[in-house]
């Protein structure tokens, strides 16, 4: 979840694709808040390793412009 008009969706896409090269934005789900204040994405993706969902985990944690992590 990010704020809206922040661009946070193509940095997380940017991150999820680094450790998930074969992922495609047509499996990605954005959806604004009642308000429009946020939004949050859904990326669909079949992980290979519980490394790769870790590495995926911790960089978009890492990340300022992402306000939450599910």
């Amino acid at each position: 979840m990010g704020l809206s008009g922040s661009g946070f969706e193509a940095i997380a896409l940017e991150i999820v694709r680094r450790h998930a090269p074969d992922f495609t934005s047509d499996r990605m789900v954005s959806v604004s808040s009642k308000q429009g204040n946020y939004i949050s994405v859904t990326f669909r993706l079949r992980a290979t390793s519980q490394a790769q969902l870790d590495a995926i985990y911790r960089e978009l944690t890492r990340c300022t412009d992402i306000k939450m992590v599910l």
